[in-house]
């Protein structure tokens, strides 16, 4: 009696054992497997759009003949320029029915048959990094990092101003004939002017590299995940038409005082728009064309991140997406280039064991 009591007690526990596997299995899949990066859509109301854009000042939303600010000459241009085309020869459109332009923001796909006549891959993502011009060692350490991932399908831009500097110039002209990766604009190299750098490289995106499927604009004390970037790229993970991915700012309060400082006079509203950390977003390419064109005729504000992906993307009507987990993408090195160091190093030693316990970390 009791052998058989043991063995219907032993039934039951592997039957409580089994069903408690299987109701707990998806939950602990989900929360222990490695997360990738996937975005999700801010879905506005009907009325999203109209609200915020009534929170704007008005001087903002009147169109104005602003384009003479951004006429600015490039001082030096990226060696590799023409590279930013993909070749007729080696490529085809999607859509065969379709004639390419230069002004085509389809995306090129490999033509099987020539396969193996090509030398380069369809430019993917353009990483357009935001730099000072005397930041030699930040340039260096993205380089020697997460720069030199992915160059068959990337390329790599630091944008600059005008140092007013003559040692300053020469390093930077020697460093442009080394790496040929340098656009400078010849307007003073200031905080104040961030915007118009911004605006000046969107203006060298829309014209000199308009058949890149995407852009990530970067911050140079910036550590990114080029790999999970281009992966989702390539997989179909973004969307390949009005895309703006980030990580939110919701609610922001216009500050009076400080580095952020904006006066009355200049912006009467109390609180920002939504927009992108501007340390790193991404945008396919003809979200870029219409913040350029959007930017010609909109009163400008010294706050880029603000400017573009907040008033600039309300007027334009875009829909905000964020991504959930906004470490998979970036990492903040605080203005220290040996923090993005440390973060390449802590990826080559810990990521392929761990990639989600390093990649939430990187903050700490």
């Amino acid at each position: 009696m009791n052998k058989h009591l043991y063995h219907v007690i032993r039934r039951r526990n592997k039957v409580l054992v089994f069903v408690l596997v299987a109701l707990w299995a998806p939950f602990l899949y989900h929360r222990l497997r490695p997360s990738r990066s996937k975005a999700t859509s801010v879905l506005p109301s009907d009325n999203y759009f109209e609200k915020q854009l009534k929170e704007i000042p008005h001087l903002y939303l009147e169109e104005n003949l602003v384009s003479s600010q951004y006429e600015y000459t490039y001082v030096i241009l990226p060696r590799h320029a023409a590279a930013c085309g993909v070749s007729q020869s080696h490529y085809v459109m999607k859509d065969r029915s379709k004639r390419e332009t230069n002004n085509s923001t389809d995306f090129p796909v490999p033509n099987l048959n020539k396969i193996g006549q090509q030398r380069t891959l369809p430019l993917i993502m353009l990483f357009l990094v935001h730099s000072g011009a005397s930041h030699f060692e930040h340039r260096r350490a993205i380089r020697e990092t997460w720069g030199s991932v992915g160059k068959r399908l990337s390329r790599l831009v630091f944008i600059l101003g005008n140092p007013h500097n003559y040692t300053t110039q020469q390093q930077v002209d020697t460093e442009s004939s080394v790496h040929g990766d340098i656009l400078q604009v010849d307007f003073y190299e200031t905080y104040r002017n961030i915007t118009l750098k911004a605006i000046m490289a969107l203006k060298w995106v829309t014209r000199y590299c308009p058949r890149a499927a995407y852009v990530t604009k970067v911050d140079d004390d910036m550590f990114v995940g080029v790999e999970r970037i281009l992966s989702s790229a390539v997989g179909g993970g973004m969307d390949r038409r009005r895309l703006l991915l980030c990580k939110p700012n919701h609610d922001f309060k216009v500050t009076r005082d400080g580095k952020y400082q904006v006066p009355v006079s200049l912006y009467n509203a109390t609180r920002w728009p939504t927009f992108c950390f501007g340390g790193c977003w991404i945008a396919s390419i003809d979200i870029i064309k219409k913040f350029y064109e959007e930017a010609m005729k909109t009163k400008q504000i010294y706050l880029d991140d603000v400017f573009i992906t907040g008033i600039l993307r309300l007027k334009i009507h875009l829909r905000l997406r964020r991504v959930r987990f906004s470490t998979n993408i970036f990492c903040h090195g605080r203005g220290d280039p040996e923090n993005v160091r440390k973060f390449w190093k802590q990826r080559t030693e810990n990521f392929s064991v761990n990639p989600r316990k390093h990649w939430m970390s990187c903050y700490r």
